[in-house]
């Protein structure tokens, strides 16, 4: 919270508010072009204005901490206090972009609308896309690996994912492979459609208890709909009933890491079309409640192979993603 109460004063600089004369509103304006990943003042009371800036940004997804922000790769980073009617808005190297006060949703989108700082922001962020480097071509010589999608959907604004890998604990046993698979597992998520704002990785040190428990039980409710679909990823080690955080211990599980069957609850709880669980953890899965939730766990061994993992990469690159989530499920189920 002190960081961002510096980070507020600083944009406050360039002025709370803006009076120029609002520009002719385009077809799409700048701003249409960035994704914003926003922090609530008062969630309970924040989401009905939130939800009105959907239509100034080309996306807005509700986050609880700026961790989560830089998790999700939104191009800005802003946080809304509805008792002061203030947005305080800033990039991701943490510089100021502009700050405004308002009364009510259309002052709001007029403020952003014409603001100097924010659309050449936009413009910015439009010419870093296109300067970009582009990625090599892969060698055609070689067939692609089941951690390569060999397909590639259109984008499905509304589905969402938490993947955490763990490799290195802080005292736990290691889990080979793990931060390397649940970047393979990003990279197919990408290739179902779903936007990279939409995904939240949580890789070692970042998979903390806590962390884990803010992306389940804030984000994840705050931004999932109705036609969403959510897949949540999880690979490292486990003790029976509690998946192990970085900062898990295998002797005091109860208070140091994450209950499985709260995930369960919280997640089978989502307003989404379909819930798929992964769990790549040799360790034993409880059934699920009854309800939307599928999941799809390892068996029990002694040390984590991964083995779920490449099966069910190459199940999706089998199907080229045309695959449902229960139909995965029981495509893979027995492993």
């Amino acid at each position: 919270m002190k960081r961002w109460a510096a980070l507020l004063a600083g944009a406050s600089l360039l002025g709370a508010c803006r009076h120029a004369v609002l520009p002719e509103r385009s077809a799409s304006p700048p701003t249409r072009s960035l994704r914003l990943a926003l922090i609530l003042s008062e969630p309970s009371r924040g989401e009905d204005l939130a939800e009105s800036l959907r239509g100034c940004f080309k996306s807005v997804i509700l986050i609880e901490s700026l961790t989560q922000a830089h998790a999700t790769h939104a191009d800005l980073f802003g946080r809304l206090d509805v008792d002061q009617g203030r947005l305080t808005l800033i990039g991701p190297a943490l510089e100021p972009i502009d700050a405004f006060r308002f009364k009510g949703r259309d002052r709001l989108a007029d403020a952003l609308l014409a603001s100097p700082g924010l659309s050449a922001y936009a413009a910015s962020v439009q010419q870093r896309a296109k300067t970009a480097p582009r990625p090599a071509a892969p060698d055609k010589a070689s067939a692609p690996g089941a951690g390569v999608p060999a397909y590639k959907l259109e984008e499905r604004p509304d589905d969402y994912s938490l993947v955490v890998g763990i490799e290195e604990y802080r005292s736990a046993p290691p889990a080979p492979s793990a931060q390397k698979d649940a970047e393979a597992v990003r990279a197919h998520l990408a290739a179902l459609g779903y936007p990279e704002r939409n995904i939240v990785v949580l890789t070692g040190e970042s998979a903390t208890r806590a962390a884990v428990a803010e992306a389940v039980e804030g984000w994840l409710p705050k931004n999932v709909r109705g036609k969403s679909r959510v897949l949540v990823y999880f690979a490292g080690n486990g003790v029976p009933g509690y998946l192990l955080s970085w900062d898990g211990s295998p002797e005091f599980p109860a208070t140091t890491s994450y209950p499985l069957q709260r995930l369960y609850e919280k997640l089978d709880g989502l307003r989404a079309r379909e819930v798929l669980l992964v769990l790549d953890a040799c360790m034993p899965a409880m059934d699920p409640p009854p309800g939307k939730l599928a999941v799809l766990a390892a068996r029990p061994c002694d040390e984590r192979s991964g083995e779920l993992t490449r099966r069910l990469l190459g199940a999706l690159n089998q199907s080229r993603g045309a695959v449902g989530f229960r139909d995965l499920s029981r495509r893979l189920k027995g492993l």
